[in-house]
């Protein structure tokens, strides 16, 4: 995390303490999500988790998330699709910010 932080000055958009990542706390990324959301003050089903793994994207819709966004190549869209995700985007910006509405 350090690296990131320094090299694309991450501390104007977020908070460090703040971020979850794999730093082999967590069982799986379900959990991380769910630390994520917590961390946040909120429940998980309140929050958009935008993946790109397979595995990541099914534990999203086990814990209920309140919206799963696959983001990847065209051609991995029609899987993350298949495994939960409701829209699937290449970068962020296709982010669609009606999505924020649901």
């Amino acid at each position: 995390m350090d690296f990131y932080f320094h090299t694309f000055h991450l501390e104007q958009w977020f908070e460090r303490d703040m971020c979850v990542y794999d730093d082999g706390a967590y069982a799986n990324k379900g959990e991380m999500q769910v630390e994520a959301a917590r961390r946040l003050g909120t429940t998980l089903s309140e929050c958009i988790v935008i993946e790109d793994s397979i595995s990541a994207i099914s534990y999203a819709r086990e814990n209920n998330a309140g919206n799963v966004i696959g983001i990847g190549i065209d051609s991995v869209h029609p899987e993350l699709i298949r495994t939960g995700a409701a829209y699937c985007i290449r970068d962020f910006t296709e982010f669609d910010f009606e999505w924020l509405r649901n």
